[in-house]
């Protein structure tokens, strides 16, 4: 009975110590949002969803309810071109952090209506329609005007249920972001090219995802050495796996380690093979997952700096 109680107890504490309203999960969610805003600006219309591909329609298909919630749907009659700068304006106000119990909405209906219809996905789409869904839940005790002031201090009174919701949609997605860095990991490991090393060699080569052409000459020399090679392919396996145990850590600071890892994975895969939006969705997506443990990480940091907080008053919490 007693270590009941104790179990009970822990997982009250530990939901009511979780906080939805961290400034890390706000620069998160407003990264995830710029990311898009960038990937919509910097590519022309024709080039997302005119996209023949073995017949297919150019643009997603209106025929099921699922599908008819699409922006791209809904505005039918409106060019690519126009809608495009719909959802541009939309994933600004996002950016913006303005009422983020509501624009978490917002959001995840964006990022599902470009999933729907972008002709050549690379992957970021659809971890943004996942994390963006979980933002959803995470965000329901969030009931500031912008997600950058200073948070209310959490209690059963102003948060209510929504807190549990909140801690129970933000395992969801560090089980989530756990699981497709370990499915990655294990899933590479029966590739006979990944197994045996030379995989980088071969990708960093390809005709779709390959090295931009500055960097070409150095990427190349590099994976044409074959213990390089070999290194880089196991590496990449290696930190996949890291990172999968990290986020399901409760240590601060295993946690901070498998966000850096993230970072400089993806760092080298922009580098070796491009997909720079795929890689933006994926550090920010690990950045809410490792929020509990980034946070105190980060109080603890700049409390070290050498210079004092104004003391007209305090500043906002990051944890």
């Amino acid at each position: 009975m007693q270590g009941a109680m104790r179990i009970i107890s822990s997982l009250k504490n530990d939901i009511w110590s979780f906080n939805p309203q961290s400034r890390i999960i706000a620069v998160a969610r407003s990264g995830l949002a710029l990311s898009q805003v960038l990937t919509l600006l910097l590519t022309p219309a024709p080039y997302l969803y005119s996209v023949p591909i073995l017949g297919q329609p150019s643009t997603g298909q209106c025929t099921r309810a699922l599908e008819n919630v699409s922006l791209f749907c809904i505005a039918s009659e409106l060019s690519d071109e126009v809608v495009q700068v719909l959802m541009i304006i939309g994933l600004i106000v996002v950016t913006s952090g303005f009422l983020p119990r509501f624009t978490s909405i917002l959001h995840l209906w964006l990022s599902y209506s470009f999933a729907h219809t972008v002709a050549l996905p690379d992957g970021g789409d659809t971890v943004l329609v996942f994390t963006t869904f979980f933002l959803v839940f995470i965000s329901l005790p969030d009931n500031r005007l912008w997600h950058w002031s200073q948070g209310h201090s959490r209690s059963t009174t102003r948060f209510g249920a929504w807190q549990g919701i909140s801690w129970a949609a933000h395992w969801a997605l560090r089980i989530q972001v756990a699981y497709i860095y370990l499915h990655s990991a294990l899933a590479k490991l029966s590739v006979e090219n990944w197994s045996e090393g030379s995989a980088l060699y071969y990708i960093v080569r390809g005709e779709f995802f390959g090295t931009a052409n500055f960097l070409q000459s150095f990427v190349f020399f590099l994976t044409s050495v074959p213990i390089v090679a070999l290194t880089l392919s196991w590496g990449t396996m290696i930190m996949e796996a890291v990172i999968a145990g990290t986020l399901l850590s409760r240590r601060p600071i295993v946690q901070t380690a498998g966000f850096v890892a993230c970072v400089l994975l993806h760092v080298g895969i922009i580098m070796f093979i491009g997909i720079w939006s795929f890689a933006l969705a994926m550090v920010f997506s690990v950045m809410i997952a490792a929020s509990r443990g980034l946070g105190p990480v980060m109080i603890k940091l700049l409390s070290e700096l050498p210079f004092k907080a104004s003391p007209r008053g305090r500043p906002a919490p990051i944890a």
